[in-house]
């Protein structure tokens, strides 16, 4: 299979700095994922995924903070969000 899937891609930092542990997910989506050790980040969709406007929240690992972005999803592509900083 060679089609590109659908997929958000993004990073948290904690005072200019990658956050690893934190949890990224999408409002009323299945699914969630956790930062690496450089804060960066990566959740993929199905196939069928359609275009929509999300939200995406980031929340840092000991819960002490949360941040929501807006994206619109685009088939078969990687949509860069924002950083969520702290």
């Amino acid at each position: 299979n060679n089609l590109p899937q659908t997929a958000l891609r993004g990073q948290v930092r904690l005072k200019n700095q990658g956050r690893a542990g934190a949890v990224v997910g999408v409002d009323n989506m299945a699914g969630r994922t956790v930062t690496n050790s450089d804060g960066n980040w990566f959740l993929y969709f199905g196939m069928a995924q359609a275009s929509a406007s999300v939200r995406v929240t980031a929340t840092l690992p000991d819960q002490s903070a949360s941040k929501t972005s807006a994206a619109i999803l685009q088939p078969r592509a990687t949509v860069t969000v924002p950083s969520f900083d702290f």
